[in-house]
């Protein structure tokens, strides 16, 4: 039979704007999605300070991860944004491509491979990555579910998922339409065929505390 969906979505709701993008989420409304993505993006080009690598743990750790290996490897990051670890990668001698479902994002990536789409539908042949890279995301998407079967898909037998999201609500905001703990991490990042090699709590940005969870599988 089919596999049990790891799809969830909040119930406690930020705020009213929250409700209506996890409602927007739940009915899969990918254009309104791509719009708010839009009218947010379009006001504000310029990365955000939390989108920038030097504030970013999570995006150094993984360049450090890597650079403790001599491989170079095949990387694609979902949800990329302005493709800022995917420069440091690049750079590192890494072969490097992302996806994101801003138009706005997307498109400011002459420099570096970036496909629009959403995770949900990877523009990606399978098994083409040694890793897949989703940073602050799955809280995000529209289906958790097919969001993690994708970068499955996409990813080679024996590559790395690198996957980092909020801890509950210690940094939460009327844009995440599932909160995470330890638990329901692993159950879902299992719950799609990966094996969990490491979990840890960790700062979001430089000089935080330990508001975020990162799972290597």
């Amino acid at each position: 039979g089919a596999e049990a969906s790891v799809n969830f979505y909040r119930t406690d709701y930020f705020s009213e704007s929250n409700r209506i993008r996890v409602e927007a989420c739940r009915r899969g409304d990918q254009a309104w999605i791509q719009a708010q993505l839009r009218q947010q993006d379009e006001a504000h080009p310029q990365p955000y300070a939390d989108e920038r690598f030097e504030n970013r743990v999570g995006m150094q750790l993984i360049q450090q991860i890597l650079l403790k290996n001599s491989e170079r490897f095949d990387i694609v990051e979902v949800a990329c944004g302005n493709a800022g670890l995917l420069r440091r990668l690049r750079d590192d001698g890494h072969r490097v491509r992302g996806v994101d479902a801003s138009p706005v994002r997307a498109a400011n990536n002459s420099d570096i491979p970036v496909e629009l789409g959403f995770c949900e539908q990877l523009p990606l042949a399978s098994q083409s990555a040694d890793i897949v890279i989703g940073l602050e995301c799955m809280g995000h998407v529209f289906d958790l579910d097919r969001a993690l079967r994708e970068c499955v898909r996409v990813l080679r037998p024996g590559g790395l998922f690198l996957c980092q999201v909020p801890l509950g609500n210690f940094a939460d905001g009327s844009n995440h339409v599932r909160l995470f703990d330890e638990a329901s991490l692993r159950r879902v990042v299992e719950g799609v065929g990966l094996e969990t090699v490491g979990m840890f709590r960790m700062a979001y940005l430089v000089g935080e505390s330990a508001n975020n969870l990162f799972i290597v599988a």
